[in-house]
């Protein structure tokens, strides 16, 4: 997964978390924040990420034991997600790269493990 795309995914993972209105991620590795705005809701989510001018969307597809499901594309690259969010933790796979990610929101702080990258990255709010 490249570095917008995971991104992306933590600011759509926080979103869901935060009470409030979040327009900008940390990105602890690259030491910037980078700007989104839009909607992540039950049964939609709809962002926009200024960076690449472009937008990234989708739909609930169901629930497993993982939780609420989602399929999610982005349209700065053509990219496929699947995305699944339960309680602090969140799973999905990358059908680009054909690689699972994974992660956890503690506060107001995602923590994105990459198995591509085989590798934990760092964003807050």
């Amino acid at each position: 997964m490249d570095n917008d795309t995971r991104r992306a995914v933590a600011f759509i993972v926080i979103r869901t978390k935060v009470s409030g209105t979040c327009k900008a991620i940390f990105d602890h590795e690259h030491g910037k924040q980078f700007e989104f705005n839009g909607l992540v809701r039950p049964e939609h989510i709809s962002v926009y990420d200024f960076a690449r001018k472009c937008h990234i969307g989708g739909q609930k597809a169901g629930q497993t034991d993982s939780g609420d499901y989602y399929s999610i594309y982005d349209f700065g690259d053509g990219r496929h997600l699947t995305l699944s969010f339960k309680d602090e933790a969140f799973h999905g796979y990358d059908h680009k790269v054909d690689k699972a990610f994974s992660g956890e929101v503690s506060g107001n702080s995602v923590t994105l493990r990459d198995e591509e990258a085989n590798k934990e990255f760092y964003y807050s709010i």
